[in-house]
């Protein structure tokens, strides 16, 4: 009887190993940061791949959380770092990576060679902010939602492939400015608009009379703005 052939047989004994190695794993508390923050201070959140999401509340704290696939791939790195009146809070995917107003996250994507050898990471990561009364907002990631909660101060934010959701105080009064590509930009507050497009895929104007502003876009995904 003719024996299975070796070149066979190795891959499978390889399968329950590389199944293993496939399956999702997560730390939804990887990371947690804490400091004061005065009203006045502009808070920045940096993220690439993985959804950002901001709440108000009576101080300031920030918690990471990782979502991976293959060993070594948590091994993502948060940080908070301080530049005068301006706090930045980042996800880094390299230790050589940078947190400040030149973020370099140094993400490389996870790749493979017949599925045996891999290099890259394909972590993701969310980060999770609580934002004192009058604090200024800019937060950004490219591969993930970005959620804002309650914020009662400047706000701009952006994605590339994900939706941007914001709820803010009904008496905010300033001026808007909604923009995606392809999806939709609505919003619930009485507008005075400046520049509405015929597609629904940009809005901007004023509410009030006001100082605020709202700035919020993304490529791929729908924009919304609502009052608290």
């Amino acid at each position: 009887m003719r024996r299975p052939s070796i070149r066979w047989i190795a891959p499978l004994l390889l399968l329950p190993a590389l199944i293993a190695c496939s399956r999702e794993r997560r730390n939804d508390d990887a990371w947690s940061a804490s400091q004061p923050l005065a009203a006045g201070t502009r808070l920045h959140v940096r993220n690439l791949n993985g959804d950002v999401r901001l709440v108000s509340g009576t101080s300031f704290r920030a918690r990471g959380g990782t979502v991976w696939h293959h060993r070594g791939d948590a091994q993502v790195q948060f940080q908070v770092v301080r530049s005068g009146n301006d706090v930045y809070v980042c996800a880094l995917w390299s230790r050589n990576g940078s947190c400040g107003p030149n973020y370099q996250p140094n993400y490389r994507g996870r790749h493979s060679f017949l599925g045996l050898a891999t290099w890259g990471s394909d972590a993701r990561a969310s980060i999770d902010v609580v934002v004192p009364p009058g604090v200024d907002v800019d937060a950004s990631t490219v591969n993930g939602d970005l959620v804002v909660s309650g914020v009662d101060a400047g706000l701009e934010a952006g994605t590339v492939n994900g939706s941007v959701r914001a709820t803010i105080p009904g008496t905010f009064a300033g001026s808007v400015e909604l923009n995606t590509v392809n999806g939709s930009a609505t919003t619930d507050f009485p507008l005075v608009a400046s520049s509405v497009g015929s597609d629904k895929r940009h809005l901007a104007g004023t509410i009030g009379t006001g100082t605020g502003r709202v700035l919020m876009k993304t490529v791929n995904g729908s924009v919304s703005l609502r009052k608290g």
